[in-house]
């Protein structure tokens, strides 16, 4: 197979040297009976070299160890050789050649005595050359994708522990906030104040989602959507709100259907587009929004970034490219951390909230950034399967004042008792256990009782899914409604098997947990009472059928 032309370049400024190598050059080709296995420019002084170097147009580079009143050496410092693309053979006299852990130290990747050097000599460095140099950098991408992701996931744990803890904290914020207005007189300035809490508490609430959104997910309402309708959109919003200096052009046309979260797939375009006026810097400069449909093999999805790397196929993607000011390395491999960013204050989680709603769909971020140049960035969605299931909608029940028994299960003294109170307010009567194992013995004392449970999911020592599971084998008829800080697609995929009864999102709001309540009670007492036998064998069958193989 005919290989293509390497470029090199020769760094020389005696053009006799230039002269030679290129016949040497021009000879190897002849040997090896390859038509233009070289291309060869000459730079004749150490700033030409340095200009030329800086195009980076050349695979591999020649450099001669004397440049006139330099050297090729301090060349390869001040280009810093070893973390440029193309790889530097150095080439010098073997009376002028310096120590060679000097060389070594400088980046050169091969160095060449040219007493010795002959057609084969000189062929044989520089495909060796630029093969090892691209082995290096296969290598330490691998490196630097460990590394990342490494960083990634221990942020993700981070984010979603403080999203966990903030949510339980702002249940209890929001839920005292709700009594205290419902218990004074409607014309207090308290009431006033309680509310002006609860706005506070549901704006903390946003961040805790964004936190949560990076860690794993978000609460999803998964919708089929097309993609380019989604563009086309917010194409037309965000043109509005862009300075005078910018211009969004969108461009492309994606067939298939994605299944998404309208609301975060907005998000994430406005996200990237934001960023993207951002990087313009003032200057005039154009936005472009490109979709369409792309295969991506694993090399493709192994240059991507994401939390959950997905697998290679075909993908829907939204490509947002600016002509602004470009990226280096340093800011590209810390552009996805929490709060992170080059302006002068954050303005949040930045794009890490991004590549968490990303990773969620269960897809993938790629950057292209050059200096100067602009940057492309590429979201990656998974077309949506023909047989998706359409997302589950629940009509709530405004119903109030209650009669009926439920059991409270959580480690945080706060939850329970605001959602004690909450629910007697209404006319319940609550039991309240602080872990587990309370909860399975109040649970096994007051089966013939209770109404309904509300099961924590995040507990030390028992956890809340044993608990889910051991109170199911109990008494099965009696529903559990799993309450959390993290999101329902997390709870969905922990418990598919046998999935909960209902789901309440921390931080809770007192008419959610109240409409919770009342429309699992109901739904319960116009069912037909089944045995434990008879719920076993229905969630066996249901798996079956999912699963014929």
């Amino acid at each position: 197979m005919q290989r293509d032309a390497l470029r090199v370049l020769f760094i020389d400024d005696d053009v006799e040297d230039f002269l030679v190598t290129l016949d040497l050059l021009q000879a190897s080709a002849k040997e090896a009976s390859t038509k233009d296995l070289f291309v060869v420019d000459w730079a004749g002084s150490y700033d030409d070299g340095l200009e030329q170097i800086k195009l980076a147009i050349h695979d591999a580079y020649i450099v001669c160890g004397n440049l006139g009143d330099n050297s090729g050496i301090n060349l390869l410092k001040e280009v810093d050789a070893r973390h440029l693309p193309a790889p530097f053979i150095f080439f010098a006299h073997q009376l002028d050649f310096p120590d060679e852990s000097e060389v070594i130290k400088a980046g050169a990747s091969a160095w060449l005595f040219k007493e010795d050097i002959t057609p084969h000599v000189l062929q044989r460095a520089i495909l060796q050359s630029v093969e090892r140099k691209k082995n290096e950098q296969k290598r330490q991408a691998m490196e630097d994708g460990i590394v990342h992701q490494q960083k990634l996931e221990s942020l993700s744990r981070l984010a979603g522990a403080i999203g966990h803890d903030f949510n339980n904290l702002l249940t209890a914020i929001i839920g005292y906030a709700s009594i205290i207005a419902t218990d004074i007189d409607s014309s207090s300035l308290a009431v006033v104040q309680s509310e002006l809490i609860r706005q506070s508490a549901l704006r903390a609430r946003n961040l805790t989602s964004q936190l949560l959104a990076f860690s794993r997910g978000n609460s999803f309402k998964l919708e089929k959507l097309n993609l380019s309708s989604v563009v086309s959109e917010m194409t037309s919003v965000l043109q509005g709100s862009m300075p005078g200096n910018a211009t969004i052009v969108s461009t492309g046309v994606c067939q298939s259907q994605i299944e998404a979260d309208p609301g975060l797939l907005r998000q994430v375009i406005a996200s990237l587009v934001l960023n993207a006026s951002d990087a313009l810097c003032g200057a005039s400069g154009t936005i472009q929004i490109n979709c369409g449909e792309i295969e991506a093999d694993s090399e493709y999805i192994s240059s991507c970034i994401s939390n959950d790397p997905p697998g290679e196929g075909i993908y829907a993607f939204v490509c947002v490219k600016d002509t602004g000011c470009g990226m280096d390395p340093q800011t590209i491999s810390c552009m996805f951390d929490p709060f992170f960013t080059t302006k002068y204050h954050g303005l949040g989680l930045g794009l890490s909230a991004t590549l968490g709603i990303v990773s969620s769909h269960r897809g993938a971020i790629k950057v292209d950034s050059t200096m100067g140049q602009g940057t492309s960035i590429t979201v990656l969605i998974p077309i949506a399967a023909q047989d998706a299931l359409s997302p589950k909608i629940e009509k709530i029940n405004s119903q109030s004042h209650h009669t009926g028994e439920v059991l409270i299960v959580d480690d945080e003294a706060a939850i329970r008792t605001i959602a004690r109170k909450l629910l007697e307010k209404d006319g319940f009567h609550a039991l309240t256990a602080s872990n587990g194992h309370e909860g399975l013995q109040i649970f096994s004392e007051r089966k013939n009782s209770l109404s309904c449970v509300i099961l924590d999911l995040t507990m030390p020592g028992m956890s809340g899914d044993e608990v889910f599971t051991e109170m199911k084998r109990i008494c099965p008829q009696i529903p559990v409604i799993i309450s959390s800080g993290y999101f329902s697609k997390d709870i969905e995929e922990s418990f598919s098997a046998l999935p909960p009864d209902g789901f309440l999102q921390k931080p809770y709001e007192p008419s959610q947990l109240l409409s919770i309540v009342e429309n699992t009670t109901k739904r319960t007492n116009d069912m037909p009472t089944a045995s434990a036998e008879d719920v076993i064998a229905k969630h066996l069958s249901k798996m079956l059928h999912e699963n014929p193989s």
